[in-house]
């Protein structure tokens, strides 16, 4: 009974432990994204960081964007890999041998049983390979097969029934023969150095080494020290955990750590003391619960074999995701610290947890519903949410404010007993009275919805509204009532915008730009500059973030952007996160970052949230490895040439194809991208200066698109035309660019062609008209037999300043 309670207990004390935990990035690769087996049993890498895995159907290697299988030399299941120097050394059924690579760049198999086929146990497996000095052994259940890599000869290791396992440890060779004990091979002889009953009925996985001994990971019995030829259950706090758990495979970490295998539980990260830190499962996003092998690579990024697929884990991510795939928590609004708490404001409620702990959120009683803002003034915690207004303490809230829901908070210059709220109709004040926060009254003369609104420093305020664009509020000297109020001309209306101060000046932000209010005119300017961020459709949302720290923060499609205060002057210094919106994932028009501490920040989303630490992100120098070089003549059979030597082509070998990789991995990629790139922040594949590019000192806007017809045979031709604006304060010149696209034809056509170019000058403020023709011989083109042709089907028109410039669009169709 006794052991059945500690079961149990040990079961509900891993449930719990692991129910909360904010996890590295993991990248996902199932058989049929890699085109091979499902099952993985040996993963090693070479001095090019290419990546090797033993797979049900051969040698299968990534070398950072493209997977290729190099089938089994015999058709049998690969069981394992190992890179030795220049080579790859594999075992299989009744086969083992190395690859290596010839001058084209592909793997080449040369058999080493076969020169001692003779001397093979028939039905053997050839499961493990390790290598010491000049020596590489290969390893069955039956035997360890020597080899000596200088003089090409063999020696052997049995009279053992069963052999589990060899092992290479602090460059000494052991192995475990099941029954009989640990041996260790010295001077090309097996000695047994433990044959302790545990030893022998308990199968070792892994033996790690230790400044106390050999530390023996085993299947079931946990983890064992040898020293001083005594055998010893090894004190960690995990152990009884790991008598419960079937452990397959296990790998000692660069960082001191451990990462545990198991055959149906997932996989264990241990940190140097043997304390878990992590316990991946599939439902938590591993691809499978059975991890046949563990590697890590130069990056310690960690690899996982799987019974179906592989897994990558960026254990050095500055990333760090809390996964609500049971959706108890809801979409994450809002967060912050209070008194030794992490507070999350979803959809669902105010869910609370202690920092640094993996215990489960808890919801706070009588906050369910709809939390939009947490805020702390004088040490008190207040909450924005549908129902009014709470103050938080610790695990329990009270309503202090309710009839309609509250936006968000702010102090009111000079009145510091008053908070202002922004309510769902208009502005209301809280007040602090013999240290209790009271509802005092609603701002009179003001019914607007104030999700948005900061307080100038002449006491104006300003509202940000989607569909009426920003509001000028002018208030009394005690705020509770309003004198009169006014909508702007400029900035205009539009979804997803918002208002934000930062560094004693109010920005508004949306799709046209991110505004600033000058201190002097009171009007909203265009800040030119740090609107290039929204540049080749870059925005999603003009929802601005403000921190404790001094930070501004803004997402985009591609980024995650922060604004920090100049050191000299006004202008906002411009840093980016290379962290895509399709990974962070928010509610659109409702991003919301939360500095922690130090430079750690939690990105709330809709499905849990994420923590970022901005002082892991670094920029790493990348290895470029050419793969493949290839060349053909027109219509003719595609030649693999050399990529180690010096190659000479004829003049019509003019089609030349070359492959390229950087074997390391991203941190935080979208899930649909599985090219495996770059270590932590990628520079992108686009070129530095698109097609058409060029620098001007003015600003051009695009109108007033048109098409003659919108459908023409071969005999017509289209008439397009478009107006151009010189819509800044100099006189410039401008390349207006027409380009087109065959949406459908027989030969694939340029997602852009280039059909025409006009230059113009214009002085500042003037517009002018320009046009161009398009005929049959512009969307004519060369066919496989060399014959200019048209064919009828749709055409988009792309008119810009750039080939990634486009201004405006439009289409036509030519028809038979």
């Amino acid at each position: 009974m006794k052991f059945i309670k500690l079961i149990s207990f040990l079961l509900f004390f891993i449930s719990q432990l692991f129910f909360a935990q904010e996890l590295p990035p993991i990248i996902k690769f199932n058989s049929n994204y890699y085109k091979a087996g499902s099952q993985n049993w040996m993963i090693d890498q070479d001095k090019s960081e290419f990546i090797y895995f033993a797979n049900n159907e051969g040698l299968l290697e990534f070398n950072g964007t493209e997977w290729k299988l190099y089938p089994s030399p015999n058709e049998t299941i690969l069981r394992s890999v190992k890179v030795v120097g220049n080579k790859i050394y594999t075992g299989c059924y009744m086969e083992f041998g190395y690859w290596s690579r010839v001058h084209d760049g592909s793997l080449k198999y040369t058999s080493l049983s076969n020169k001692i086929k003779s001397k093979l146990i028939e039905d053997e497996h050839f499961w493990n390979i390790v290598a010491i000095e000049n020596w590489v052994l290969f390893q069955s259940f039956n035997r360890i097969y020597v080899y000596n890599i200088k003089d090409q000869s063999f020696r052997f290791i049995d009279n053992h029934p069963y052999i589990f396992r060899v092992f290479n440890t602090n460059n000494s060779i052991y192995f475990q023969a099941i029954n009989e004990g640990l041996y260790e091979i010295v001077n090309g002889e097996s000695i047994l150095i433990c044959s302790n009953e545990q030893i022998k009925t308990n199968r070792i996985v892994e033996i790690f080494p230790s400044t106390q001994g050999l530390l023996l990971q085993t299947e079931r019995a946990g983890l064992l020290k040898f020293k001083d030829n005594k055998l010893e259950q090894f004190d960690i706090v995990s152990n009884e955990i790991f008598k419960i758990n079937s452990i397959f495979c296990a790998k000692k970490l660069s960082n001191g750590g451990f990462a545990l295998g198991t055959i149906s539980n997932g996989l264990f990260i241990l940190d140097k003391q043997g304390k878990i830190q992590n316990h991946i499962t599939q439902n938590t996003g591993l691809s499978n619960n059975t991890i046949l092998s563990i590697d890590e690579d130069v990056d310690n990024n960690i690899w996982l074999g799987l019974d179906n697929g592989i897994d990558c884990i960026n254990l050095q991510s500055p990333v760090r995701n809390y996964q609500d795939d049971k959706g108890y928590l809801g979409t994450v609004y809002t967060s912050i610290e209070y008194q030794d708490n992490l507070y999350l404001g979803t959809n669902q409620g105010l869910f609370f947890k202690k920092k640094f702990s993996n215990g489960d959120f808890l919801l706070i009683n009588g906050t369910k519903g709809q939390v939009w803002s947490l805020f702390i003034k004088d040490n008190q915690l207040f909450c924005g949410h549908d129902l009014g207004t709470f103050l938080i303490n610790q695990s329990s809230a009270k309503l202090i404010f309710k009839g309609t829901g509250t936006w968000k908070f702010n102090s009111v210059p000079g009145i510091p007993n008053y908070i202002m709220q922004g309510n769902y109709n208009g502005l209301s004040i809280i007040e602090k009275i013999n240290s209790n926060w009271v509802f005092k009254t609603k701002v009179k003369g003001f019914d607007i919805s104030s999700r948005y609104f900061e307080i100038d420093n002449d006491n104006t305020i300003y509202v940000g509204h989607e569909y009426k664009g920003v509001i000028k509020v002018i208030p009394s000297k005690d705020f509770l009532s309003v004198k009169k109020f006014s909508i702007l001309k400029k900035p205009s209306k539009g979804k997803h915008v918002s208002l934000a101060k930062f560094n004693g000046s109010i920005f508004h932000a949306g799709k046209q730009g991110i505004f600033k209010l000058n201190s002097k005119t009171k009007e909203f300017e265009l800040d030119k500059k740090n609107s290039l961020i929204l540049d080749k459709d870059e925005f999603v949302s003009g929802k601005l973030n403000v921190d404790k720290s001094g930070k501004m923060w803004f997402f985009t499609k591609s980024y995650i952007y922060y604004f920090t205060a100049g050191n000299f002057n006004s202008e906002l210094k411009v840093n980016k996160i290379p962290i895509p919106f399709s990974i962070v994932n928010p509610m659109l028009g409702y991003e919301n970052i939360t500095q922690l501490s130090g430079n750690e920040y939690l990105v709330g989303k809709t499905d849990g949230y994420f923590i970022i630490d901005l002082n892991d992100f670094k920029v790493k120098n990348h290895k470029v490895a050419i793969t493949d070089v290839s060349v053909n003549r027109l219509e003719g059979i595609t030649t693999k040439l050399s990529i180690s030597k010096t190659t000479e082509l004829k003049h019509d070998q003019n089609n030349i194809s070359i492959k390229y990789t950087v074997p390391c991995k991203s941190s935080a990629k979208d899930d649909n991208d599985k090219t495996y790139v770059s270590s932590y922040i990628d520079l992108q594949n686009s070129p530095k200066f698109p097609f058409g590019y060029g620098l001007s000192y003015t600003s051009f806007t695009y109108s007033d698109l048109k098409l003659s017809k919108n459908k023409i045979n071969r005999n017509e031709e289209i008439a397009v035309s478009l107006k151009i604006t010189n819509s800044g304060k100099m006189a410039g010149e401008e390349v207006v660019q027409l380009y087109l696209r065959d949406r459908f034809a027989s030969i694939v056509r340029p997602v852009k062609e280039l059909k025409g170019f006009n230059k113009i000058a214009l002085q500042a403020g003037e517009t002018r008209e320009v046009k161009f023709i398009i005929n049959n011989e512009t969307i004519s083109f060369y066919n496989n037999n060399i014959e200019l042709i048209s064919e009828a089907g749709e055409f988009d028109v792309m008119v810009g300043s750039s080939s990634e410039d486009i201004r405006l669009n439009s289409e036509f169709e030519l028809v038979d």
